[in-house]
């Protein structure tokens, strides 16, 4: 499960990051693992991400220049370094998460082709990937 333990009993198979709890949408969640239904998908993506956004947590300013760089558009940097690649967001949008040179929207499986938005993905990282949708993003927390 990835979930950490509420009451304080720790597990020691868990890396050290997994063991404290999480206390909601907020820091508690950096370097956890981030399944969501899609790239700017409302409720997997925009309200969540957005929250964090609002509330300090995330800080798309802090990474403008490399996803300038990478080609990427700002919030799926952002999303990929507050949770330190563990991320499952598949599929596209017409912009993005990764971008052409026409500016067309491309999977985002980061510089090494092992990260990005895609690490945690159970196949191609599309819209079509197990772990895309509502029952996706379940599964991939459970299953991790």
């Amino acid at each position: 499960s990835m979930c950490a333990p509420l009451d304080g009993d720790t597990n020691q198979d868990l890396d050290d990051s997994l063991q404290t709890p999480i206390t909601g949408l907020d820091n508690s969640l950096k370097a956890k693992r981030a399944c969501h239904t899609g790239y700017r998908k409302t409720s997997g993506w925009v309200l969540p991400v957005g929250k964090m956004i609002e509330g300090g947590y995330m800080d798309p300013d802090q990474w403008a220049s490399e996803a300038k760089t990478e080609s990427v558009r700002v919030d799926a940097e952002t999303v990929e370094k507050f949770w330190d690649d563990n991320v499952c967001a598949p599929g596209t949008t017409e912009f993005g998460p990764k971008y052409d040179d026409s500016g067309n929207g491309e999977i985002y499986n980061g510089e090494d082709g092992n990260g990005g938005l895609c690490k945690l993905c159970k196949g191609d990282c599309s819209g079509n990937d197990p772990y895309a949708g509502y029952y996706g993003a379940l599964y991939c927390m459970d299953n991790g």
